[in-house]
Formats: C-alpha cells, structure tokens, sequence
C-alpha cells in the first residue's frame, strides 16, 4: 500500500513541476519579446458623423470630416465599397476630398471607416447624400415697399441657390419659381394678391429633395400708400 501512495505523490510532483516551468518559460518569453504571445489587435471603429451630410451634386471639389472614435493614422474611409485616401486627424476625426467626378450627379452613397488588421474591421455605415444644400438668406432688395403696384420684384442674397431654388412668401402655400441669377443670388417675382393689406411678410427660399430644405426666413414690411405718401 506505502509504494503505491509514493508512487503517486511522484506523479503529482512531476505534473507540478511541469506546470512550473511552463510558466516560468511563458514569463521569461514575454519579458525578453519572444514567445508564442500575439500582438494586441487594433481597435474597432466607429462612425458617429459626416461634416458635411449633405454634397452639392455639380460641385467642383468637397472635403467631408468623419467623426467617430478609435480613428488609426492608417484607418481608411471606403466610399461605396473602395477604399479612398484619407487624413488622420485624430483619433475622433477623419477627412477625405471629393473631386468633380463622384458629385456630379445626384445619389446616396454608404461611407465606412475600416481599421486594419490584426483586430480592426469595418464600422456601421452613414449615408452620403450628393444633392441640393440647404439655401440660406442674408438680405431682401427692397426691404420695404409700398402698395399699389401690380407687382413687385425682390433680389435675395444668400448662399445655395440652385436652378431647382422655390421662394415662400406669406403663406405656407405661396410659393414662386426663381429666377437664380448665381448660387449666392435670385430674383423672384410677388403679384400684388399675395400682399392684400399692409404688414409684415415673411420670405424664404427652399430646394428641393435630396438633401434641400428651407432657409431662415427674413421679413419683408409692405405699407399702405397712404403711409408712404406720409413718409414723404
């Protein structure tokens, strides 16, 4: 009965002894670099924003910022599928340029940040729209004018004017075709039925889908001919 339990008590120091010196090697190899050991992996990224959201289509060149976090200096926007050249800017920001030929026309296009191997991957996905801006408006000619025309014309100033540009005055369902002079600059036509009495008229300008939408609004203050004849 002892030889036996000697017996085992050996095997159970060898196994001992065994695990021992692998640890001992599995620490040895990691503090001198060599070993078994893999590298740690890149991170996942992950695609919070586009700067912009919306690219005019027709436009000569556009940057797009991507935010999001886990951003490598080697990390890679894919456009539609290909990877295009991109700016480390941090690792919560991304850029990359677009040239004439991939915003001529309208579209929606998928944008992801890929981080290499080992570890990395591909992000979610945020679409690209090429379309029309949202037009803003800085300033009405003339701000003011009197009743008693059959119609007035109004030069409106701002920015994102397309050829497809409508302009709101008054109501929700007045809306005119434009004459758009520039991208910063249209003229618009208001028949005199649209200003019954006088006040205070609202007016903006709005493009249309995709992307589009209404600017701010500026007032435009129509007075009775009496008041202007007063004013004189």
């Amino acid at each position: 009965m002892f030889p036996q339990s000697g017996f085992v008590v050996t095997r159970v120091l060898l196994k001992i002894t065994a695990v021992l010196a692998a640890a001992s090697f599995a620490i040895v190899g990691a503090c001198s670099g060599v070993g078994t050991m893999s590298a740690p992996g890149n991170p996942l990224p992950v695609l919070l924003a586009l700067t912009p959201s919306v690219v005019n289509a027709g436009a000569a060149t556009a940057t797009v910022r991507v935010s999001g976090t886990a951003f490598l200096h080697d990390s890679r926007v894919r456009w539609d599928g290909a990877d295009r050249p991109t700016r480390y800017v941090s690792s919560t920001e991304l850029a990359f340029d677009l040239a004439a030929g991939d915003i001529a026309a309208m579209d929606t296009v998928a944008i992801v940040v890929v981080n290499p191997a080992p570890g990395g991957g591909s992000s979610g996905s945020l679409p690209l729209i090429i379309g029309y801006p949202v037009p803003t408006i800085t300033s009405v000619s003339p701000a003011s004018f009197a009743m008693g025309s059959t119609s007035v014309f109004l030069t409106i100033t701002g920015t994102g004017f397309t050829n497809r540009t409508t302009v709101r005055w008054g109501s929700e369902t007045a809306v005119f075709a434009a004459n758009v002079m520039s991208p910063t600059q249209l003229r618009v036509q208001i028949p005199s039925f649209e200003y019954p009495a006088a006040g205070t008229y609202m007016i903006s300008a709005r493009n249309p889908a995709p992307g589009g939408g209404e600017s701010n609004r500026l007032p435009v203050i129509v007075s009775s001919a009496s008041q202007s004849l007063g004013a004189r």
